[in-house]
Order: C-alpha cells, then sequence, then structure tokens
C-alpha cells in the first residue's frame, strides 16, 4: 500500500499538487515497515524451527499450522466450574487420598496397645515315629495366645499425637490448594471473558478503520485530503487487525487456561 502511494505521490509532485516533504515522509515509513517486516521474517523462522523441533521434523520443512483458531470454551455453568475443577484437579485428587492414608495410619496406631487374642491350630500326618516308622500317625497343634500392653514408655502416645499432626497438615494442605485452585479459575474465567469482549470490540474498531479508510482515499483521489493523511488512515487499519489477531489468540490462550484450571488433560 505505502509503495503504491509513493507511486501516486510521485506524480502528483510531477504535476505540483505534492509536495517532496510527502514523497520523504512515505519513504521514511516504507523503511520503517521494511525493517518490521525483516523482524517478523526472522521471528517466524525461529518458531518454525522450535515448531519443527517438538514434532521431529526436518527444519528445513515450514509447519502447517492452522489459519483460524477454533478454541470452544468449556460448556459449563460459571456456578458450576470450581465444583466441577475439585473434582478433577490431580492436586485435590492427590490430597485426598494421602489425608485418607493418614487418618488409616491414625487408626492403626490406636490400635496398636488394645489386647489382642490369638488362636493357632495346624494339623496333619506323618510317619517316623519309634518304635514303627512305617506307621503314619496324625498330628496336630492348638494353640492360643493373649497379649495385653502394658506399658509402652509413652511410645504409642507420641505415634498417636505424630499421626493426628500429619492429618491437621494435610488438612491445612488441602485448604490451600482449595484456594489456589479457587483463584486460578476466578482468574481464567475473568480474563477469558476479557478477551471475548475485546475480540468483539477489535471487530467493530476494524469495520469502522476500514470505511474510515475508504472514505480517505476518495478524498485523497478528490485533493481534499493529503497523501499523509491516507497512509495515517491506512496505518489504523493495519494497527485494528493486528489488535484483533492479538485478541484472538489471548481469547484462544485464555480457553485452555481456563480448561487447565478446571482440570482437563491438554495433551
Amino acid at each position: 500500500a505505502l509503495n503504491e502511494h509513493l507511486g501516486q505521490v510521485n506524480k502528483m509532485m510531477e504535476t505540483g499538487s505534492a509536495t517532496e516533504y510527502q514523497v520523504l515522509s512515505t519513504k521514511v515509513r516504507i523503511s520503517a515497515i521494511e525493517s518490521q517486516r525483516i523482524d517478523l521474517i526472522a521471528a517466524l523462522t525461529a518458531q518454525q524451527a522450535s515448531m519443527n523441533s517438538l514434532i521431529g521434523s526436518d527444519q528445513s520443512i515450514n509447519p502447517i499450522v492452522k489459519t483460524e483458531l477454533t478454541s470452544e470454551p468449556p460448556v459449563l455453568p460459571s456456578d458450576s466450574l470450581l465444583s466441577y475443577a475439585l473434582h478433577n484437579r490431580d492436586e485435590v485428587i492427590l490430597n485426598q487420598k494421602r489425608t485418607s492414608l493418614a487418618e488409616l495410619r491414625y487408626g492403626m496406631v490406636k490400635l496398636v496397645n488394645k489386647p489382642s487374642l490369638n488362636l493357632i491350630a495346624s494339623g496333619g500326618a506323618k510317619n517316623g515315629y519309634v518304635p514303627y516308622l512305617e506307621e503314619i500317625k496324625a498330628n496336630y497343634v492348638v494353640a492360643v495366645g493373649i497379649r495385653v500392653p502394658i506399658f509402652d514408655g509413652t511410645k504409642n502416645k507420641y505415634n498417636l499425637s505424630q499421626a493426628r499432626s500429619a492429618i491437621t497438615s494435610l488438612s491445612y494442605e488441602s485448604e490451600y490448594t482449595k484456594r489456589n485452585v479457587s483463584s486460578e479459575l476466578i482468574d481464567a474465567e475473568v480474563y477469558m471473558l476479557a478477551s471475548e469482549k475485546k475480540v468483539s470490540q477489535y471487530n467493530l474498531q476494524l469495520e469502522q478503520a476500514l470505511k474510515a479508510y475508504s472514505l480517505a482515499e476518495t478524498s485523497f483521489k478528490a485533493g481534499v485530503v493529503t497523501n499523509l493523511d491516507l497512509l495515517d488512515s491506512n496505518t489504523s487499519v493495519s494497527e485494528s487487525r493486528l489488535l484483533l489477531l492479538k485478541a484472538k489468540i489471548d481469547y484462544s490462550a485464555s480457553i485452555y487456561r481456563l480448561k487447565a484450571a478446571l482440570g482437563e488433560r491438554l495433551y
């Protein structure tokens, strides 16, 4: 677009309807855009190399990616997001299992000093008894034992205290994890909704910028506005497209962030 404007301004300068300042200003803008283009190509090449490295492809291949972002937000009511996340996040489930194990250990420690009654019985048949070595005789053993702890040096008392402390510590850790999940979930949802609104806003801004550029182009051809005014209008269109693209990327990223906060597998 700048090169096209430069050709038009050169023709206008030949007829005296444009100044050298307008020509130089256009050339400066072309130079700046070319510099940005070089940086963008370098960044794109680096990202393509990183993608090839991740997927194990040859570095000379240009990865094929989607031209449109099609991420779909989770289909869940806002008031159900937290309960869904607490049932799916790995750290929450892990804390629940660790708490259950700690409670089982506490129950086992409580039973250590309880009286216990043991009954053992076994039976069979065997030969080799003197003096009739070949005669098979039945043999059996029946035993009854009772164990009544009297004093353990307060060992069980401290073991119980340690087990209770482990349960309390895990309950605090579980509560802390739930609060972090809740905070992360709220942040992700708010960021997603804000990004969605920005997409709508920048869509409208792009439409307005395109209409303004069309009017500026008509006015420029009629000699009402200068070439610089037309270039400013063209720059507004480019910036609006860039902002819209960035908003779409942010919206897509926010959806994945919300899904991760809900505990969904992204891989």
